[in-house]
């Protein structure tokens, strides 16, 4: 299993900077380096990864980028640069006994940023099961 080069990473950044470098997922089908922005792509597999480690056996997975919407729906092989995300995407959902992808639209998504803002602000991972934060809640309603 393929790992961060700890005290590389660490030499490179602040603290604050490595914590948060070395908590992005590698690909378990690696390609060759390059560079690429794959954000939208990661929160789709770490969506499909908290999933099972949650145990949920049906899934609806929302997500504002098109592009990698229609690649996880696609049946084709994808050969875009994000194709290890998206390969990995497709393997991990197959573990559900259903799994869709669903495209909003960004301002519809506004919930879930906040989350994510939410968690980065506490320094920890969160997870909307039973409930959401209270600096959420009035998003929520609103949304």
């Amino acid at each position: 299993m393929r790992q961060w080069k700890v005290e590389l990473v660490t030499s490179l950044f602040t603290r604050e900077e490595a914590e948060a470098i070395m908590q992005i997922p590698f690909t378990r089908h690696p390609r060759e380096n390059c560079r690429v922005w794959s954000g939208e792509a990661t929160g789709e597999y770490n969506a499909v990864q908290t999933g099972l480690e949650l145990k949920y056996r049906q899934v609806i997975i929302e997500g504002d980028a098109l592009i990698v919407i229609r690649k996880v729906q696609s049946k084709e092989e994808d050969r875009s640069i994000i194709s290890p995300y998206i390969v990995d995407i497709k393997s991990l959902s197959k573990m559900f006994n259903r799994c869709c992808f669903k495209k909003i639209y960004r301002n519809a998504n506004g919930v879930s940023h906040a989350v994510v803002r939410e968690g980065l602000n506490r320094k920890e991972s969160t997870y909307l099961d039973g409930g959401v934060p209270k600096s959420v809640a009035t998003m929520m309603a609103e949304d």
